[in-house]
């Protein structure tokens, strides 16, 4: 009897747990697209705001590294080379931090679920 009187209290256990489990399983098609739709317009938005943000920081590095150029064209000999080659690692350290910027972002949004690991 005491078999019989656990199956009973599992099973129904079971049916009410199971019934928000089988909903959520058997929603309407057209809103499982519209939630991945959403997701993939996040993404997107996601993508394209870091993407803006590091062209942004690449443009700007670009300007600060032609002014620097032109600044160090008024020296002559081994101080112009040394001007020019500071000036290019900066422009390049400032282009890589902001790659590690974009990067870092969308690494911290995937670890959100902004951004999913498919590909269109």
């Amino acid at each position: 009897m005491n078999k019989l009187t656990a199956a009973v209290i599992a099973g129904t256990f079971l049916t009410f747990g199971g019934s928000a489990v089988a909903a959520d399983a058997l929603r309407h098609p057209i809103e499982t697209t519209k939630e991945k739709v959403r997701a993939e317009k996040a993404e997107d938005r996601q993508e394209d705001r870091g993407e803006a943000r590091y062209h942004a920081a690449k443009k700007e590095a670009e300007a600060t590294y032609k002014a620097a150029k032109g600044h160090c064209q008024e020296m002559k000999g081994a101080e112009e080379r040394t001007c020019k080659a500071q000036a290019k690692n900066e422009y390049n350290s400032t282009v890589k931090e902001s790659k590690a910027m974009y990067a870092q972002a969308r690494k911290d949004a995937h670890a959100t679920g902004e951004i999913s690991t498919t590909k269109r």
